[in-house]
C-alpha cells in the first residue's frame, strides 16, 4: 500500500490510535508524524490476495499457530512511537495481546509500485529489521516477475531473487513453500519485462 504525508503537526501515540478509530483511511505513524495510505491497484490487490490465499493453506497444514493478515493490521516496529501497514504478514504468536496491532511478525511482505519501491527496499526494510521476531522479509514486483526474498540467519540476513514462474521460495523459519507462479496467479505482464534501474 503507498503512503501519502497527509498530516503536517505533531501527534502523540493516543491521537494516532483515536485517528485511526474514527477514519475510513489507514495510516502511518511515525514518531509523531502521520502518513496516509492511498489505494492500490487491481493488479496489486490481486497479488496480494493470491499470496495471502496461499500462505493460509499452506499454514493450515503445518503451523496452526501462525495467522497470515492482508492489508488491515498494523505492525510495530518501535512501541508508541513507529507503525506501518505492510501488504501481508504473519505472525505465530499466541501472544498477541492487541486486536489491530501485530507485535511479533516473523514475516512480512510488501508488493511494489514505482512510488514506494525505493522505501520498501532501502529505509522500510532497515527499520524492520529492528524487529526481533521477524524472519523473512519479501518484495513482490507488480508489473513484471521478480520477487526479492531476504531470510535472517542468526544475525544475518541473506536475500534471493526470483524471475521465473517455476521457481520456489523457501521460508525456511516457516517450515513452508510458496511458489512464484501461485503468488502472480491471474497476472498479466507485458510481453517484455522491463527492470528498474
Amino acid at each position: 500500500m503507498e503512503s501519502l504525508k497527509t498530516q503536517y503537526r505533531k501527534y502523540t501515540y493516543e491521537e494516532y490510535l483515536e485517528l485511526e478509530k474514527n477514519s475510513e483511511l489507514k495510516h502511518e505513524f511515525y514518531y509523531g508524524e502521520i502518513f496516509s495510505m492511498a489505494g492500490t491497484t487491481k493488479k496489486h490487490n490481486q497479488i496480494g490476495l493470491n499470496i495471502t490465499f496461499s500462505l493460509k493453506n499452506k499454514l493450515k497444514k503445518t503451523n496452526e499457530n501462525c495467522n497470515v493478515y492482508f492489508e488491515t493490521l498494523k505492525v510495530e516496529i518501535d512501541k508508541k512511537g513507529h507503525y506501518t501497514y505492510p501488504d501481508v504478514v504473519i505472525s505465530c504468536q499466541e501472544n498477541e495481546d492487541d486486536n489491530l496491532t501485530i507485535k511479533q511478525p516473523i514475516l512480512i511482505i510488501e508488493v511494489l509500485s514505482n512510488s514506494t519501491r525505493e522505501y520498501d527496499s532501502g529505509q522500510k526494510f532497515t527499520f524492520y529489521k529492528q524487529i526481533p521476531s521477524l524472519k523473512h522479509y519479501i518484495l513482490v514486483e507488480q508489473d513484471f516477475c521478480l520477487i526479492t526474498s531476504y531470510t535472517k540467519d542468526n544475525k544475518f540476513w541473506y536475500h534471493q531473487a526470483y524471475t521465473k514462474l517455476n521457481d520456489i521460495i523457501k521460508l525456511e523459519h516457516l517450515k513452508i513453500n510458496i511458489s512464484i507462479k501461485d503468488i502472480y496467479e491471474n497476472i498479466v505482464f507485458a510481453k517484455k519485462q522491463k527492470f528498474p534501474i
